[in-house]
């Protein structure tokens, strides 16, 4: 079932982004905006997995979905906090 539930969420996530990119980019530059985007995410995806893995390694899984946990939370708490000065 978690897998389930991930591949929605990212999936959901996605259509969320790129309806976010076509909103912000010129229509003719859509598919290039996302094009850059989507690979810089990857990249990211990749690169934070692999200093996941070393820290679940140096901690322990509990300790370490609790970080993680909390760390959403305050990036939540930001964006609700300072959503006036983002452009939509």
């Amino acid at each position: 079932y978690v897998i389930i539930v991930e591949s929605l969420m990212s999936g959901m996530s996605q259509v969320a982004i790129i309806t976010y990119f076509s909103y912000l980019c010129c229509v003719e530059y859509t598919a290039t905006c996302y094009a850059i985007l989507s690979s810089f995410y990857s990249f990211m995806r990749i690169v934070f997995s692999f200093l996941c893995g070393i820290s679940t390694e140096i901690f322990l899984w509990d300790y370490f979905y609790l970080f993680t946990f909390f760390v959403c939370i305050f990036c939540a708490l930001f964006l609700f906090f300072f959503k006036k000065y983002f452009i939509f």
